[in-house]
């Protein structure tokens, strides 16, 4: 069961954060990327006690266009992934294949009120076709059909600041609706209205360091009576550091709290680490740590606090060349007023990469994921790879 990283992260409109950090809209930035890939799992569905191995065809694009006029600047995003998964034994319903299909599209337009003011429109929508083992299924047995998780948001923000590279000040507002298909009887317990609020500022302290600050508000409502509805406050500061070209350190540390309706409040430390580095025109070295609190996707918990850990280093044998290694480690503990159980999961990849041309380059990669926690939770442990062709343009 490898984990879909790609138009996630792309489009990043499940963080707590509506935006990413104030930003100047970039027309070079802009391009578009087609990926194929065939993928080969040791556990495509670990909710079964049966042999789940199998593959997966993929083919997605994504990509970014920007467009500045007068005035107003308007970036769109979007993605797409397609993929076919074939057991190789048919599952206990007697299916074989499942098709999924995952896409996500985001328009963002900037507009210049003035020299220091500027105001953000942001609507969006994903839909997120839930692999075995991922999501509302990662903690339950003998699921046969994938959920499907539908997300549309809106969100609009304020910012003032004549040069958003130096120094700014941001007030965020933002919905979102979270609905699952009806495929499994649970699923639409999970069904959810967010409402956000967020602070952020940025000062630049001197050439290399700038100092950062957000405050976020949030307000879980599920559209289940029996589910327990939230208001999440977090408060974080810390400091970007960027000495060279070839370092970058971000760390934000700070304080959480979550009020529920009856169950008791929830409270703790959170934070977000980040680190890239070359100590050589060869090497990268990138660090990742995060801590956060959401609600739960379990009916037995009414909180989730997720610490990840991602370690990966990158070696440029030259320019057609380079290979590099991964180690993730995310600990998820799923919290209710009595007990709390927990969920640890640990990868471990090696990629060897060959660029073919200027705009395409093909990928090889071997893992190794185990999953390790309460015994009331699917657990496994699964060898993968995969080859993926990618084609920039």
């Amino acid at each position: 069961m490898i984990k879909k990283t790609g138009y996630l992260l792309f489009l990043c409109s499940t963080c707590s954060s509506a935006f990413a950090a104030v930003e100047s809209f970039d027309k070079d930035a802009a391009g578009h990327t087609l990926t194929t890939g065939v993928h080969y799992e040791e556990t495509l569905n670990p909710t079964v006690v049966q042999d789940t191995a199998g593959y997966q065809l993929q083919l997605a694009p994504r990509g970014q266009w920007v467009y500045l006029g007068e005035g107003v600047a308007t970036q769109v995003n979007y993605s797409a992934d397609l993929r076919r998964v074939s057991f190789q034994d048919p599952l206990p319903n007697g299916e074989d294949a499942e098709t999924l299909i995952d896409f996500a599209a985001q328009l963002t337009q900037r507009f210049y009120l003035s020299d220091a003011w500027a105001l953000d429109g942001q609507v969006g929508v994903i839909q997120d076709e839930q692999m075995f083992g991922e999501g509302l299924s990662r903690l339950r047995f003998d699921v046969l059909s994938p959920d499907r998780q539908r997300q549309t948001s809106a969100a609009l923000r304020l910012v003032y600041g004549r040069d958003t590279d130096d120094r700014y000040v941001a007030l965020t507002l933002k919905g979102t609706e979270v609905s699952y298909a009806d495929r499994n009887a649970y699923a639409s317990a999970f069904d959810l209205s967010r409402k956000h609020l967020g602070l952020e500022s940025a000062f630049r302290w001197s050439s290399a360091t700038q100092l950062l600050f957000n405050i976020d508000y949030s307000d879980d409502d599920f559209d289940d009576v029996t589910r327990e509805d939230s208001q999440h406050w977090r408060v974080m500061t810390g400091f970007a550091w960027q000495p060279t070209g070839k370092t970058l350190l971000r760390v934000l540390l700070g304080g959480y709290q979550r009020q529920f309706d009856t169950a008791p409040d929830s409270d703790g430390f959170t934070w977000q680490l980040g680190l890239e580095t070359s100590p050589r025109e060869d090497w990268l070295i990138t660090l990742r740590s995060a801590r956060q609190s959401t609600v739960s996707d379990s009916e037995l918990a009414n909180e989730t606090l997720s610490d990840s850990t991602d370690v990966s280093l990158r070696y440029l044998f030259s320019e057609q060349w380079q290979t590099g290694l991964a180690y993730q480690l995310h600990n998820t503990e799923y919290k209710a007023a009595d007990i709390s159980r927990d969920l640890d999961d640990t990868r471990f990849s090696w990629m060897l990469g060959v660029n073919l041309k200027d705009h395409s380059r093909v990928e090889l990669a071997l893992g190794r994921l185990e999953r390790e926690g309460d015994a009331s939770f699917p657990l496994f442990e699964e060898s993968f790879g995969r080859v993926d062709w990618h084609y920039e343009f």
